[in-house]
């Protein structure tokens, strides 16, 4: 969460810290930069706009709540911890490799598959966006 993209959203919500932040400003926050609830407090308290205590009231029926207000709960649920997954920096590093001419097509795919990514190797669950 970088400071100013958390000070701006922060001052968004709370009407400039005119308002006392509550559940709804929470969850709008760590939907906002798909960080835990936990994660979220920390930086909430070192930035001095909640207290430790005040975070206590927050701390059940995190699913519940962000059902409530129509949020995904996506965010609130365990990956599935059976399924081997790489993401980020590997992935594009390989497709730079790929578009640079450094490696062939079934490098980048063994890549992949050694990523266990065999999903993109196969447009397995790749949905395609239809524009009008």
């Amino acid at each position: 969460m970088p400071d100013c993209a958390f000070s701006r959203l922060y001052n968004k919500i709370t009407s400039n810290g005119k308002e006392k932040i509550e559940l709804k400003h929470i969850l709008e926050m760590e939907q906002y930069f798909k960080v835990s609830r936990n994660v979220l407090f920390v930086r909430l308290v070192q930035e001095g706009y909640l207290s430790v205590k005040d975070c206590e009231q927050y701390k059940t029926d995190i699913i519940k709540n962000a059902l409530r207000y129509g949020y995904d709960i996506s965010l609130y649920l365990p990956l599935d911890d059976k399924k081997q997954v790489t993401y980020g920096a590997y992935l594009k590093l390989a497709l730079l490799l790929k578009e640079k001419g450094i490696i062939s097509e079934g490098r980048y795919e063994q890549y992949l598959l050694e990523a266990f990514r065999d999903d993109i190797v196969f447009n397995e669950n790749i949905k395609e966006d239809i524009y009008d």
